[in-house]
């Protein structure tokens, strides 16, 4: 490997089946009340927001890896928006 680290590795294990959360979030993934605010701290990845990755045209997802690509694409993105959000606040 070339440059030091750190380097991160996760291991996965794709499943076929999954159900698809309720929870409405923005596109920095934050948790939504009932008036569409975001509520402070409460943030939803994964198969908790997979909701908005596909439609409600589409009744069920069957084929494996979407939810894993997805909780790991979207855990990332969550985590950047918490750490320049407490970055901006020091």
């Amino acid at each position: 490997m070339e440059g030091d680290g750190p380097y991160y590795a996760v291991k996965g294990s794709p499943w076929i089946y999954s159900t698809t959360g309720a929870l409405d979030v923005n596109e920095q993934f934050q948790v939504l009340n009932t008036e569409g605010e975001p509520m402070e701290g409460l943030y939803a990845v994964g198969t908790d927001c997979l909701g908005i990755l596909f439609t409600e045209k589409k009744a069920y997802v069957t084929y494996g890896g979407a939810d894993q690509g997805w909780a790991f694409t979207s855990g990332y993105l969550a985590a950047e928006d918490i750490a320049d959000s407490i970055l901006a606040a020091e």
